[in-house]
């Protein structure tokens, strides 16, 4: 329900019908429901790639395939210019905290799932990556932060929790 309202609060008359017409409407709609069942699955996979081989190993496969599909995605669009840095220091700083943030995240989500359960991970990640994204977009990009998100976002939290209650 809460993700309803989330994609609802932007679609005409706010309805639900309203909803489902601009969610078939959307031409990146289909793409995101692949991304969100891909994105699923991640999680199962990743603890038994933890399992098999351990969180080092795990981690490189994973870095090494990241770092493979972009550069045959550029290739393939014929954008290899895109790996280009650039001399600008902010840029260099900006990627740099990026490349840490990425890599802090992926140890500890890899050792968290060896001693937690994967649906309690996801459950808690989404909900903290949604308060975050929600804060973060509007203070750094000034996106608005309406009631209509905020009691989605509170619905998505309130669910994160009874799932963690079982």
């Amino acid at each position: 329900l809460g993700a309803l309202l989330l994609r609802g609060a932007a679609a005409e008359r706010g309805s639900l019908a309203a909803w489902w017409r601009a969610l078939r409407r959307e031409p990146g709609a289909r793409l995101m429901l692949l991304v969100s069942v891909a994105w699923g699955l991640t999680l199962p996979l990743d603890k038994m790639g933890v399992e098999l081989v351990g969180p080092s190993r795990h981690a490189l496969v994973l870095c090494a395939g990241i770092a493979a599909g972009t550069l045959l995605l550029l290739l393939a669009r014929r954008r290899v210019g895109g790996l280009a840095i650039g001399r600008r220091g902010r840029l260099l700083s900006l990627l740099g905290v990026s490349i840490l943030v990425s890599a802090v995240a992926l140890v500890l989500q890899l050792l968290v799932i060896r001693v937690a359960l994967v649906g309690v991970v996801e459950a808690v990640k989404r909900a903290v990556g949604n308060v975050m994204a929600l804060l973060l977009g509007g203070a750094f990009f000034g996106e608005a932060v309406g009631w209509k998100k905020v009691v989605a976002l509170l619905l998505l939290v309130a669910g994160v929790l009874l799932i963690l209650v079982r």
